[in-house]
């Protein structure tokens, strides 16, 4: 028999009582209650809430990003010096594996996420974004155990003045995915995106990427300790870091150096995943006095399910030395801060425990109604599927010995949802048993920005078998809606054909003005491989924004010609075929600077491009090239911004 149970939740607006777990006025952080006593009995006045753990001053940690093996050395060195802290890898490869995630996730290290590819994150489509994100954790968590909930952004770019929409889905992208942590201090202080509360950062301090700078390091860690209340407005953590490229050489010295900080009474020596669950705990805690017993207390706190981590929660009590304080029952010991004022750390309990696995099952391949069984947990399967009306269906089936007592659940959702998590919970799964959750997934997004490209959802399962707490993630692939004719029309991306790149001193702009008209055949007549037109196919269509240009050739050989202008000056040739709905004038809007311009077989000065071009109604096509500037690389796919308007609107490019 299957039981369904009907969730259509609007997180934030409907209060849940899920066994003891609530959400809270944090629309992204659930919460349970602890019961607090203090012996002699004391006000809420004199409570406080301690912004680092164990009443440490500061927070010290580091973090190291990419896929790169010399990590390992790097965790070495931590481990030697008693210094914790964070990897950001990417997506499992051939330079950073499994085993190699699960190495640095040991001694007092932790994984952060640092997307699946690496791409610039600003030029990718919004669904592509939130998979990038999710996937990437997911992945991270499941090879490793550990709960993930920090993110650096590949090349630290989370923003772009030519698409404003950028930020704010990127920003949506990381809340739905379960992030509440961000080693980029500007993104979490300037953003006027992310829930109140939720995320937390760091000061970071740069030793060196490959040559150390000692003297600079040092006076960097003294202005901050010189002006603590300056910094701790920015968070309460100093972290070194960025990447570990440094040779062996250069590793000594920051072994050397990493050992002046070891060892200080002032530093809550963590990851940046423990800085994270602490921050979230400190600033998402409420303490309400119980009326009706003096020195009783109700501490409602985030799970571990959010936090990702079980640090204790510290508070301060003012005025004489407890006697007893208990917790749930438990007692608590007491240490000194200062003169009257009291330390104690509140541990969680209530079955707040961390996941001692982590699963992943992909449904990509499966057909929509059947079942895969745990791995870790024999016995146990499960299911996730759309359903013909749009519905998403999560469906727990219970073959062992015992009673699951709680199945929590939080449904991730790609952005072009308007409602991008939901919650829900099965209780009591009895041996035999096969329950179905049921989520209606609310509303779509408005505009082509979110109508373009795949994407997933994802099921994030907690789930207790025999006392030992799994997490369990279920994923699908999913279509978005598909673009309506008319906006797919406004998709530069689709119908653009881009040549090169090419040495701007050897360029003759002339060959190809005559290629400008409308009807002229698009050939270069050039045997070079850099000057064979290239278009967009379906991975760029799936993953990059749709006025962003590609730049890039899949043909055989591009990549190798291509490499050898690398950071160096190159131009690209751009051909565009258009449609203006009215008489108007065309303005160009490109990232990259416009050198040349030519239109329906003239050429047109180049401040044309932003001063505008005066067209008639109908079909025209224009080549221009664009000046990389120096800055582009081709190990990594970077597009670039262009846009084609006449009076404020897009133009058609079929």
């Amino acid at each position: 028999m299957i039981a369904v149970v009907n969730y259509m939740l609007k997180i934030g607006v409907v209060i849940l009582c899920l066994g003891g777990i609530v959400s809270s006025a944090n629309a992204q952080v659930w919460t349970f209650v602890q019961n607090l006593i203090i012996e002699p009995a004391v006000t809420s006045d004199q409570i406080q809430i301690l912004p680092v753990f164990d009443g440490k001053d500061w927070a010290f940690t580091t973090r190291w990003d990419d896929n790169n093996p010399n990590a390992l050395n790097m965790h070495k060195i931590m481990v030697e010096t008693g210094i914790k802290g964070s990897f950001y890898l990417n997506a499992t490869g051939r330079l950073m594996t499994a085993d190699n995630a699960r190495e640095l996730s040991t001694g007092g290290c932790s994984i952060g996420g640092h997307s699946l590819h690496h791409y610039w994150m600003t030029t990718l489509n919004p669904n592509a974004i939130f998979t990038e994100v999710l996937l990437n954790r997911i992945q991270r968590e499941a090879e490793t155990n550990k709960p993930i909930n920090s993110f650096a952004f590949p090349f630290g770019t989370y923003w772009d003045r030519n698409v404003p929409m950028a930020q704010p889905d990127i920003s949506d992208a990381l809340v739905h995915s379960g992030y509440h942590h961000s080693v980029y201090s500007q993104f979490v202080k300037g953003s006027h995106y992310l829930p109140e509360n939720l995320f937390s950062t760091m000061n970071q301090i740069v030793p060196g990427d490959r040559k150390i700078k000692a003297d600079k390091f040092r006076e960097s860690i003294k202005t901050i300790l010189d002006n603590p209340e300056k910094y701790k407005e920015i968070d309460y953590s100093i972290s070194l870091g960025v990447h570990p490229w440094q040779s062996p050489e250069e590793l000594q010295k920051l072994k050397n150096l990493i050992k002046e900080y070891a060892g200080r009474d002032d530093f809550w020596y963590c990851t940046q995943t423990e800085f994270a669950a602490y921050r979230l705990s400190a600033k998402n805690t409420q303490i309400m006095t119980n009326n009706s017993k003096v020195g009783t207390f109700s501490i409602t706190r985030p799970v571990i399910d959010c936090t990702g981590d079980d640090v204790s929660l510290s508070l301060a009590i003012a005025g004489k030395k407890p006697n007893k304080i208990t917790l749930d029952g438990q007692n608590l010991d007491v240490s000194e801060l200062s003169n009257e004022l009291w330390l104690v750390n509140l541990p969680y309990t209530q079955n707040q425990v961390m996941p001692k696995h982590i699963e992943w099952l992909d449904f990509n391949e499966q057909q929509s109604d059947q079942l895969l069984e745990s791995v870790e947990n024999p016995g146990l399967s499960y299911g996730l599927k759309q359903t013909s009306s749009g519905d998403y269906e999560v469906t727990v089936s219970n073959k062992t010995k015992f009673t699951i007592p709680t199945v929590n659940l939080i449904l991730r959702k790609p952005l072009f949802y308007t409602e991008g998590l939901d919650q829900g919970q099965i209780t009591q799964l009895r041996p035999g048993e096969v329950k179905t959750l049921t989520f209606n997934p609310g509303g779509i997004r408005d505009g082509i920005r979110y109508r373009q490209g795949k994407s997933i959802v994802a099921a994030e399962l907690s789930i207790t078998v025999e006392y030992v707490p799994s997490r369990v993630y279920l994923t699908l692939e999913i279509n978005d809606p598909k673009a309506h004719d008319i906006q797919k029309e406004k998709m530069i991306r689709d119908y653009i054909a881009v040549a090169g790149p090419v040495d701007p001193k050897m360029f003759d702009f002339n060959t190809f003005i005559p290629l400008s008209n409308v009807e002229a055949d698009l050939k270069t007549g050039s045997d070079d491989v850099l000057l064979q037109w290239s278009r967009a196919d379906e991975f760029v269509a799936n993953t990059f924004a749709h006025d962003f240009v590609y730049p890039f050739s899949l043909r055989a050989g591009w990549f190798k010609a291509a490499s050898s202008f690398a950071n160096k000056p190159a131009w690209f040739v751009v051909a565009v075929d258009f449609q203006m709905p009215h008489a108007g004038k065309l303005i160009i809007r490109c990232q990259l600077p416009v050198k040349n311009l030519a239109i329906d077989g003239k050429k047109k000065p180049v401040n044309a491009a932003n001063s505008g071009v005066q067209l008639a109604k109908g079909h025209h096509r224009l080549i221009a090239t664009v000046d990389t500037q120096g800055g582009l690389v081709f190990y990594k796919v970077k597009p670039f911004f262009m846009a084609l308007t006449v009076d404020g609107e897009s133009v058609s490019y079929r």
